[in-house]
């Protein structure tokens, strides 16, 4: 009688073992399920943060291009006004200064 019990004990233990395998098994294709749509994820971050680096890089070149456009401007106003200064704010009070001479 024993031995017939423990054969039946086996037997539960073993289907209880073949339930784990299989729910073990299905989390297992869950996770392969997640992880790959992970990667899908990340690759597509990984293409908008390169998308968004070239566009600052391209704005950013653009800026310095009208910077220097600027800068160039400002020097050409200053030789033909024949102006010898170091900033934008020594300029105010001699033109200033010449428009009054030129009013007067």
């Amino acid at each position: 009688m024993d031995y017939l019990r423990q054969i039946e004990n086996d037997l539960i233990e073993k289907e209880r073992i073949k339930q784990r395998e299989s729910l073990l098994r299905e989390d297992y294709e869950q996770l392969k399920v997640s992880i790959y749509h992970d990667k899908q994820k990340l690759e597509h971050l990984q293409k908008e943060c390169s998308q968004l680096l070239k566009i600052k890089d391209d704005e950013k070149l653009h800026l310095e291009l009208q910077l220097n456009n600027y800068k160039s401007g400002i020097e050409r106003l200053y030789s033909h006004f024949n102006l010898n200064i170091d900033s934008i704010d020594q300029i105010i009070p001699i033109l200033e200064g010449r428009y009054q001479s030129v009013q007067t």
